[in-house]
């Protein structure tokens, strides 16, 4: 009954996962299938085995991941290695905080998992920041802010781009581990004219390649418009001195100045107080 029951809750959660970066190892998937048939079984050595090799395996998706960490970790329970078990549960719920265990999985094989979901850990967090917009001939430079990455599982970042007329996207990876922003720069776009965009998605990567974080993919890439730089001229390429907005600001205050001294000259006061009101506009 226990080897019946355990393989059912372990089946029905890895299909409840959410569907996010599909793109898997096929590999991977391949002892995965074959870890889970032998955690059925009570073989948890060779499930765990099967598992590590998994692990190895380059381009596993986010629910693989959550798939390899939550049977290792079950093994690693059952067969007492706790601390081990320990890790392996950290990684699953930093990639998924709201992941629970089935509840037919014994006290003794869980308790590294209770023990880890009552400190709350924090999720892996990843966060992009593009510029605004960015110039023709100059390199653009995407920003990756890393939030939260507990059980430091980053690695890098791979950036797919393309500009102009260009057909087909063209990838850099660089690295990036510890939090705080991490700047990677692109080659300047190619385009003709005075006006043009880049494209451009990316994925945020751990060991061996796997996938953590995805933001955008090849069908709904995010844009940055990418102009002259004679075009963006801004207020403050000038001295202030010499801005409008200071000149008409200041005309305005004399203006005012004028008709309240005109004001208090011509105005009866008995003896209290009275309201004035000064209005003036920056607008040219």
């Amino acid at each position: 009954m226990l080897k019946v029951s355990s393989a059912f809750v372990l089946i029905a959660a890895i299909a409840g996962l959410p569907q996010q970066l599909k793109a898997e190892s096929a590999a991977a998937g391949v002892k995965i299938k074959a870890a889970t048939s032998a955690y059925a079984d009570l073989d948890f050595e060779k499930a765990l085995g099967l598992m590590q090799q998994a692990e190895r395996e380059e381009g596993n998706s986010r629910d693989q991941l959550i798939s390899i960490y939550q049977i290792e970790g079950l093994c690693l329970g059952a067969l007492g290695r706790y601390d081990q078990a320990h890790s392996a549960f950290f990684k699953l719920l930093a990639l998924e905080p709201a992941f629970r265990l089935g509840a037919d999985v014994s006290p003794r094989v869980r308790k590294p998992f209770d023990e880890l979901q009552k400190l709350n850990p924090r999720r892996l967090e990843v966060q992009s920041i593009p510029p605004a917009g960015a110039f023709k001939g100059e390199s653009v430079g995407l920003t990756f802010e890393v939030v939260a990455d507990p059980a430091k599982m980053l690695r890098s970042v791979k950036i797919w781009y393309k500009s102009g007329g260009q057909k087909e996207y063209k990838s850099v990876r660089a690295p990036i581990r510890g939090k705080g922003r991490h700047m990677i720069n692109l080659p300047a776009p190619a385009f003709t004219g005075a006006k043009g965009k880049l494209s451009w998605y990316a994925l945020a990567e751990g060991e061996h390649f796997s996938k953590l974080r995805q933001f955008g993919d090849s069908r709904h890439p995010a844009n940055i418009e990418i102009v002259e730089r004679a075009e963006r001229q801004v207020a403050g390429s000038m001295p202030w001195y010499k801005q409008w907005w200071v000149w008409t600001i200041i005309g305005g205050i004399a203006v005012a100045g004028a008709t309240t001294a005109a004001v208090l000259t011509t105005r009866t006061v008995n003896g209290g107080p009275f309201d004035f009101a000064v209005d003036f506009s920056t607008t040219p």
